[in-house]
């Protein structure tokens, strides 16, 4: 079936609201909560489903998509019905079970119908499905508790050609936006829909600001003596193909969206009254921001030991019931629980940052939207997450509460990539730009000598250092955190079993933390045992720059229609020393090796001198995204530059007389090795 969360419009719809009252049934009782089964409002315009024409997706066929929203006359009601035909046995467990949701806290619930055609037969069972309602809070995995309550519908007897329509509405809203509406609607879908049609009713003397997305389409507006009405419909819409790796904010599906909010300064109006800072009443609080001045040498020592405590000793945790969603706790009741969700680890920090004099602002973000936020309308909706924002000596500064694990200098504390925010102080008119400095790029540096320095025929050693700085230097104390060095051996121990059948582990790997540059070094010696591959009266040496293939990776879908996602901001390099038991003389084409276009840059440079052999690699991305037109291109290049990684080079006609006499050494060993087999394994 066509989910909630697709087919639903995606909105919060805020007007005043004097209270939450049920349809005119008796409300029923299922898990201690409770809803109603009405006949459908009188507001709405029923659209007719249409017969079943041709199959445009595997499973069930959607026949109809039907969402309206009422906010005139005070009111928030959602309408939604959907209508499909089961085609598969594969998808009767799918459309005998509906999953819906709604917040008790500021909304009711109301089934109308519950209709399966068969032939020239509607059953109605709504009455005798079965429904039950639960709080599964979905977030808890990610500490937010947000009480919805989630109605669960099992369909009895469904059959593979019948007809399953049900029709809802959820009334009421959260009162936490105040008087202002905000709505988006779907107009495409993962899957296809044989008609849909979207609906809006508003007051007449409060018209919404419209923007259609990915779409060339507009809505109809019609006026009635009291209402204006926005309405979309659309026949034989085609299941939009998930080619997957879109940049950060991208979504393929068209919407529309309608926003009551002028500008973006009337969002920060209405955050202000939430968001302004409150003096704490807490002793405890102010004990410890005198032991934090009391301890700090300076304010930059302060704002450290400040950041570290909010992120680390005050776990994550939100209750966003109600209008707590919108509304941070105070600081010092954070402060004293030492548990709080985004919105009230910013305001802490804030408040510990305005102690020292420190001007210090919450910033909205949009975790979902990212840089294109800035096409949309305004409106509080777009955003989920808060950050502090903070200026020292004319510097900005952007930290996230919610991240553990950012340990040294302010400078060096890295800057995620949400590239626009919404900073909530008086007189800010407009998004502000995230500026992630070159300090802040996710960087991996490593190191890798093979000595052979015993001889041909003895265990090589292998010597590894990994230097993780900013993102990937927090990433990795994290992942420290979560397990025993012994099992981060072994990840690495294992990482090198793909090439090196004979490698074990010398030494648990040694871990160096470099607080104050925010860089992680982790350092590991291993010892393999026939490093040399030998065939066709040659050694070959791998010089495998190993580490940058997870960068260097190939779209999922390379014919697209829509932009390629890059993992921006990023570097890495490998450097690979191979120590051979002798001086020997090498020739290259081709060196150094550039590879670049306008999205990557890839340099590999060889060396050599006496016994040692380098190798150098060297891969970073220079944009976050790409054009459908250039992926073929990237395509190409990456493919190139992942040939370039697997190096390997070989010593055979032209060796040394050593390595000759090594060679055949090896090669008998080898086959006596092979003739003891076979006798041991006769066939």
């Amino acid at each position: 079936m066509i989910k909630t969360s697709i087919i639903r419009i995606l909105f919060v719809v805020l007007m005043a609201n004097s209270g939450i009252a049920f349809a005119s049934d008796e409300p029923l009782t299922s898990g201690g909560f409770q809803y109603s089964i009405t006949p459908i409002p009188d507001w709405v315009l029923e659209q007719a489903v249409p017969e079943p024409q041709k199959e445009l997706s595997q499973g069930s066929q959607y026949l109809l998509s039907d969402e309206q929203l009422n906010v005139s006359e005070g009111r928030y009601d959602s309408f939604s019905r959907v209508a499909q035909k089961v085609t598969t046995e594969q998808s009767l467990e799918q459309a005998s079970k509906l999953s819906m949701q709604f917040n008790p806290e500021f909304q009711t619930f109301a089934l109308h119908k519950i209709l399966v055609k068969r032939g020239a037969t509607t059953l109605d069972l709504t009455r005798t499905s079965k429904i039950e309602l639960f709080q599964r809070e979905e977030q808890v995995n990610n500490n937010i508790y947000d009480g919805k309550v989630t109605v669960f519908i099992v369909i009895p007897d469904i059959r593979v050609g019948d007809i399953v329509e049900y029709a809802s509405t959820t009334y009421g809203k959260n009162p936490v936006f105040g008087d202002n509406n905000f709505a988006s609607f779907s107009l495409g879908w993962g899957v296809a829909v044989q008609s849909s049609f979207m609906r809006l009713v508003t007051d007449l003397d409060r018209p919404l600001e419209y923007r259609v997305h990915k779409h060339s389409g507009e809505p109809v507006v019609n006026k009635t003596a009291t209402t204006i009405e926005y309405s979309w419909a659309q026949k034989d819409n085609l299941a939009i193909l998930d080619e997957q790796g879109y940049p950060a904010g991208f979504t393929p599906y068209p919407f529309i969206e309608f926003s009551e909010f002028n500008s973006w300064q009337s969002v920060i109006d209405w955050a202000l009254i939430h968001y302004k800072q409150q003096n704490s009443a807490s002793k405890i609080l102010q004990q410890y921001v005198n032991e934090l001045k009391a301890t700090s040498k300076d304010k930059f020592e302060y704002i450290e030991a400040a950041i570290k405590f909010v992120q680390n000793d005050v776990r994550y945790f939100g209750i966003e019931t109600g209008q707590n969603s919108h509304i941070p706790s105070k600081p010092g009741e954070v402060f004293e629980r030492r548990y709080g969700d985004c919105k009230d680890k910013t305001m802490l920090l804030n408040y510990l940052l305005t102690e020292q004099g420190i001007e210090a602002y919450p910033a909205l973000i949009s975790m979902q939207s990212r840089g294109t936020i800035a096409d949309n309308l305004p409106s509080p909706g777009h955003f989920d997450h808060v950050i502090s924002y903070f200026i020292v000596d004319g510097k900005e500064y952007w930290i996230d509460g919610t991240r553990t694990f950012q340990l040294g200098k302010l400078d060096n504390i890295g800057v995620s990539s949400f590239e626009q925010a919404l900073v909530i102080r008086p007189n800010q008119k407009s998004l502000t730009e995230l500026k992630t400095q070159f300090k802040h790029r996710s960087q991996t540096h490593v190191h890798e000598t093979f000595a052979a320095t015993g001889g041909y025929e003895d265990d090589v050693n292998l010597t590894m250092s990994i230097k993780f700085h900013s993102h990937e230097a927090e990433y990795l104390r994290g992942a420290l955190a979560a397990q025993s060095i012994t099992e981060f051996t072994k990840h690495y121990l294992d990482f090198y079993s793909k090439h090196f059948h004979g490698i074990s582990v010398v030494d648990d790997i040694k871990v160096v933390d470099d607080t104050v540059n925010n860089i992680v070094e982790l350092t590991g010696k291993f010892k393999i045992a026939e490093f040399w591959h030998i065939e066709n009266n040659r050694v070959t040496t791998p010089l495998y720059g190993e580490f940058l293939s997870s960068y260097a990776q190939l779209p999922s879908t390379i014919q697209r229609k829509f932009p390629l996602g890059l993992y921006h901001h990023s570097e890495v390099s490998q450097q690979v020393d191979i120590i051979f038991p002798e001086t020997v003389e090498w020739t290259f084409e081709n060196n150094p090796l550039t590879i670049e276009n306008e999205s990557i840059k890839y340099v590999r440079d060889i060396s050599f001198e006496k016994e040692r052999l380098t190798v150098k690699h060297h891969y970073e991305t220079k944009q976050k995204s790409m054009p459908p037109a250039s992926v073929a291109g990237y395509v190409r290049d990456i493919k190139k530059i992942r040939d370039a990684i697997y190096l390997s080079v070989y010593n055979g006609k032209n060796a040394s007389t050593s390595i000759r006499s090594v060679l055949r050494n090896l090669l008998n060993r080898k086959l006596s090795e092979q003739a003891s087999s076979e006798q041991n394994n006769p066939e």
